[in-house]
């Protein structure tokens, strides 16, 4: 919640980048108003600790074992008077999110090319594109020659960020939405995750398991798969040198 959009917080020497801090707190979802089937798609109406705000959620199935849920804030007129809820909509929504429980020893692994963790558990993760990670002692000099937007001093940043997460229990989860996100799992609560997005909606799709190798084969359905036809050396080692001459040397 709250007026205006969160920005990236800024990069200071020596401190981690760390998540934006939001205006004001979270408006939070508490029962189901009403719900009712348009078509294929079912519809529900959330109310809020806020009686000015409701969710309105739609859920819907695509492929066997998707779904696909799709979660916007709206300004209650029934709640709200004129002026309030004229007000309400020109200030905007800074940030959606949403949490799920999780069980005890539960990991997670995906989301993207990470370099700081294989079961992120416990941390939280910034789906974003910039160069990194690098070493603290590093950023003095990358600081000079890369453009601030592309440098995020956090020990989880990567260039191939996939805002997708698979869990031990036999489900993953996609977050559909391309702007700023975040990953927060077990940081707020040990017993949940939560995915955080800055947008006015936010899109996810559910793929279901029962086992993690189900989830990933239904969610590599839905997003593309390598050919079969690939070359011997696609999946093979490879080397980065140190110098121009190091291959020839080998």
């Amino acid at each position: 919640g709250g007026d205006g959009s969160a920005s990236l917080a800024p990069l200071e020497m020596g401190e981690p980048q760390t998540p934006p801090q939001r205006d004001t707190g979270w408006i939070r979802a508490t029962e189901l108003q009403s719900s009712a089937m348009e078509g294929d798609e079912w519809v529900g109406t959330v109310a809020t600790t806020d009686p000015a705000w409701t969710l309105q959620v739609r859920a819907s199935t695509g492929s066997e074992g998707v779904i696909a849920i799709a979660v916007s804030a709206k300004v209650d007129t029934v709640q709200a008077s004129d002026a309030q809820a004229s007000a309400l909509q020109g200030s905007g929504v800074q940030a959606m999110s949403v949490a799920f429980a999780a069980s005890e020893n539960e990991r997670f692994v995906g989301f993207g090319e990470r370099g700081n963790a294989v079961n992120q558990a416990g941390n939280v993760l910034e789906n974003f594109v910039a160069e990194g990670p690098y070493q603290d002692s590093e950023y003095v000099f990358i600081n000079a020659v890369v453009p601030p937007a592309g440098v995020r001093w956090r020990p989880d940043t990567t260039y191939f960020p996939i805002p997708w997460l698979l869990s031990s229990r036999g489900y993953g989860v996609l977050l559909d939405n391309d702007e700023l996100s975040y990953h927060r799992i077990g940081t707020g609560a040990e017993a949940a995750w939560a995915v955080e997005v800055e947008a006015t909606d936010l899109r996810l799709r559910v793929f279901a398991g029962p086992q993690p190798a189900d989830a990933l084969r239904r969610f590599s359905a839905a997003l593309g798969r390598q050919p079969d036809n690939y070359t011997a050396w696609f999946f093979g080692p490879w080397v980065q040198s140190d110098r121009d001459t190091r291959i020839d040397e080998m």
